[in-house]
């Protein structure tokens, strides 16, 4: 496949009530390394974003509601397979790319297929500018919670999936694996895809010269435990809920490593215990997460309360 980027790459920001102006930012440095940009805007209503796309030289898909990530990954990549891209940069709307990400993404794609493996995505590492952390890739076929930076024989980092942000997908892989999951509506959309990918032979790669900045979370806690100081990631009671439902729906899918369930599992139990213990508003938290296990049991999806 070539890499020329000016033809057949395209790059889709997923948009919800953004800041114009680091929106703005994020398409200019994604038009300077590729052709097409799609903005596709989850805002309810519109963020009334038309001329700060425009200016910025990408394109504007509102979708008039808040219909999900899966959902609004998969259009924005149908309007660049419109434009006849085969290359799918992904990005949400808080990461901060180098300039050089498109290049280095798609040649280390190119090198994976050059060795003849059947490739899904290749991801960046991502750095937490609220914490300084750069993160691994979490390591292929294995229950440890540890991430990595370790390449294989290809001199590039295996892994059991990587985030959507920052990642690198082809229209074979897409055609061949099928659209991001629309009714999981927001998380782990982006691993039930990559472990949906490595079901059907495909690989899924880290490349580790690749960091672009991006924050987890909405924001970071600090308390003391053991007699050390700790910080983790903290989200709203929605997103727990989310979190808490898609688990267990994507305990149900066969193609979900079993490590992945198993480790999960304890994660998510941590995560509520934690909540109980630093969360201002615990009894929020709590029937968050009560919900999400309750509808997640039930097989409901979708987005939260539409049932």
């Amino acid at each position: 496949m070539s890499l020329d980027k000016t033809t057949s790459a395209g790059a889709v920001i997923v948009a919800f009530h953004p800041s114009r102006e680091a929106l703005a930012d994020l398409v200019r440095c994604y038009r300077q390394q590729l052709r097409h940009v799609v903005v596709v805007d989850n805002t309810p209503g519109g963020a009334d974003l038309g001329l700060v796309v425009q200016e910025s030289g990408g394109e504007l898909l509102e979708l008039g509601d808040n219909l999900g990530i899966g959902a609004a990954l998969n259009r924005g990549i149908d309007r660049l397979m419109k434009c006849g891209c085969f290359w799918f940069f992904l990005s949400d709307q808080d990461s901060v790319p180098p300039a050089d990400l498109a290049a280095r993404l798609m040649t280390a794609f190119c090198r994976l297929q050059g060795f003849g493996l059947r490739v899904a995505t290749v991801g960046a590492l991502f750095l937490d500018p609220r914490t300084g952390h750069v993160s691994g890739f979490p390591r292929k076929n294995s229950c440890s919670n540890s991430h990595h930076v370790c390449p294989d024989w290809t001199g590039l980092v295996p892994a059991s999936y990587v985030i959507t942000s920052g990642s690198l997908v082809s229209r074979d892989a897409i055609e061949t694996v099928g659209p991001m999951a629309e009714e999981l509506f927001i998380d782990y959309v982006d691993i039930e895809w990559c472990f949906r990918a490595a079901s059907r032979g495909y690989a899924v790669y880290g490349e580790p010269a690749a960091v672009i900045e991006h924050t987890l979370g909405d924001r970071t806690v600090s308390f003391w435990l053991f007699g050390r100081r700790q910080k983790a990631l903290h989200s709203s009671p929605l997103r727990i809920y989310f979190q808490n439902r898609n688990y267990l729906l994507l305990c149900r899918l066969p193609h979900i490593g079993l490590c992945w369930k198993l480790l999960s599992l304890a994660k998510r139990t941590a995560a509520v215990l934690l909540y109980m213990v630093v969360a201002r508003h615990r009894l929020a938290y709590l029937r968050s997460a009560l919900k999400g296990f309750r509808d997640g049991l039930m097989g409901r999806t979708g987005a939260a309360g539409e049932r």
